[in-house]
Order: structure tokens, then C-alpha cells, then sequence
């Protein structure tokens, strides 16, 4: 039983620190959208810098949601 409980902990665990990955991964996209525009104009891809600003962000909110959904789940089922 013991060796049970010990793998259902590490499981959540694991579970949690999965979902926070996810939350900084979109963090991450969404903090570099800035950046990622800015090349995009130096390399004269400026028709392109709407769409690849609307996907960047559109992308970014949809991982960290699934981090954040996550996250909730597991709190619910404590």
C-alpha cells in the first residue's frame, strides 16, 4: 500500500510540474511575440507580421490554457 501512495504522489507531482511547463511555454511565445515581429520586419516580411502576430498570440493563450486547465483539474481532485 505504502508503495502505492508513493506513486500516486510522484504522479501528481509530475502531473503538476507538466502543467506549469505548459504555462511557461506560453509565457515564453507570448513574451516573444514582440520580438518575433520586430525580425519578421527586418527581414522584409512585413505583409506577414499581422498573421505571424495573431498566430504567436492565438498559440501562446491556447498552451497556457491547457497548463491552466490542467492545473485546476488537479486541484478538483485532491
Amino acid at each position: 500500500m505504502a508503495g502505492t501512495q508513493r506513486e500516486d504522489c510522484s504522479d501528481e507531482v509530475a502531473a503538476r510540474r507538466k502543467y506549469l511547463r505548459f504555462m511557461e511555454v506560453g509565457m515564453a511565445i507570448f513574451l516573444a511575440w514582440p520580438v518575433a515581429v520586430v525580425a519578421a520586419g527586418t527581414f522584409g516580411l512585413n505583409i506577414r507580421c499581422d498573421i505571424l502576430s495573431v498566430l504567436m498570440i492565438m498559440v501562446a493563450v491556447v498552451v497556457f490554457a491547457i497548463g491552466h486547465v490542467g492545473r485546476q483539474e488537479l486541484e478538483e481532485h485532491k
